[in-house]
């Protein structure tokens, strides 16, 4: 069997050391694993990123603008970590045409996938949650019981001004997900 792990990074930052010590326990089982990442720091080449280009270099970083913008326009309490994750990438392509045979994914956010990406992949999925970003609106963790409820215009926090991107973010995460995820 061959697990992909697909992460945004591989050793610097709490979910991408988790995401690789995974890979590695794996890998000592001798169980076929490798990891697919946007920001790779180890020397491990059982850990692949795309060329480190300078055109991808610029694209990666022209990707967060957007989010940014999105992000200004939500007046909001939470200050925790928020992804609408709503700009594609090429990843999907890359995933669904590899060899393996299931995909784990781990902290995709920062735009690495967006939501309908994820909807798009056609291997097996194991999804390692690393916080409650998948299940939540934008947020990763969040304060409230929204993502219980569900993302509605009465249960939005008083403090929260502005269009509701939560509420958006999860509609589309429960959108793609009525084929592979139960939200």
């Amino acid at each position: 069997m061959k697990i992909l792990h697909i992460s945004k990074g591989d050793i610097k930052g709490g979910a991408f050391i988790a995401a690789y010590r995974i890979h590695c326990s794996l890998r000592e089982k001798n169980i076929d694993s490798y990891m697919w990442v946007d920001t790779k720091i180890s020397n491990d080449p059982t850990v692949m990123t795309t060329e480190h280009t300078f055109l991808n270099k610029k694209l990666a970083i022209l990707k967060t603008v957007p989010t940014r913008i999105l992000l200004k326009i939500m007046k909001k309490d939470n200050r925790v970590i928020h992804s609408p994750s709503f700009l594609s990438s090429s990843w999907v392509k890359k995933i669904n045409e590899s060899d393996a045979d299931v995909i784990n994914l781990h902290w995709v956010n920062r735009e690495m996938l967006s939501i309908e990406d994820i909807g798009m992949i056609k291997k097996p999925l194991v999804w390692t949650l690393h916080d409650m970003w998948a299940f939540c609106g934008m947020e990763h963790y969040a304060k409230d019981n929204r993502w219980r409820e569900g993302y509605q215009k009465h249960n939005k926090p008083k403090n929260e001004f502005g269009f509701d991107l939560n509420r958006w973010t999860w509609n589309r995460k429960k959108n793609i997900g009525k084929n592979q995820f139960k939200l």
